[in-house]
């Protein structure tokens, strides 16, 4: 069964091989399916019609997104973030972000390392978790699983987490 407008394509290029493309939110907020549209990598929000995009104003493909999580209300998505700024390789920033659904405000909670991967939040909405490694390591050759806090006040510097395991 198709959910999504039929010239949609629900895919991502983050990491440049892709995965998790779609988010289901939960809880009585912005209930709904989130997705990554292929044409334009804009995080996109599927609640009837029309698909409106998180995040305005920014052009696209800019950044892309992918394995994405909602909070417990659905109010916001947990998920990963490439910006293409700059789109030399080796320029191309990896993020762990939070986006609002209502106004798609971002903030970046992780930065400074070369890679992300599945961002998890505690269930009391207080914690992220996420995997993280450098280059030229793969991710099954070392990676790091770190925590932080979900705070205003906390640093968003990957080496200022708890580093829960990993080298």
């Amino acid at each position: 069964v198709d959910v999504t407008p039929k010239e949609s394509n629900v895919r991502t290029r983050v990491h440049e091989y892709g995965g998790g493309a779609v988010v289901f939110g939960k809880g009585k907020g912005e209930d709904g399916m989130f997705y990554s549209e292929f044409a334009s990598q804009q995080l996109c929000r599927l609640s009837g019609e029309p698909i409106t995009p998180v995040e305005e104003g920014e052009g696209t493909q800019r950044f892309r997104y992918a394995d994405g999580v909602t909070s417990e209300d659905g109010a916001v998505i947990y998920c990963i973030r490439e910006d293409h700024a700059k789109p030399n390789p080796k320029d191309v920033v990896n993020e762990v972000v939070s986006i609002d659904v209502k106004d798609g405000s971002m903030t970046v909670l992780a930065t400074g390392n070369d890679f992300y991967a599945h961002p998890r939040v505690s269930p009391d909405g207080k914690k992220v978790t996420y995997v993280t490694w450098n280059h030229p390591n793969m991710p099954w050759d070392a990676t790091e699983l770190r925590v932080t806090t979900i705070d205003d006040a906390a640093s968003n510097k990957s080496a200022d987490h708890e580093l829960i395991a990993g080298e």
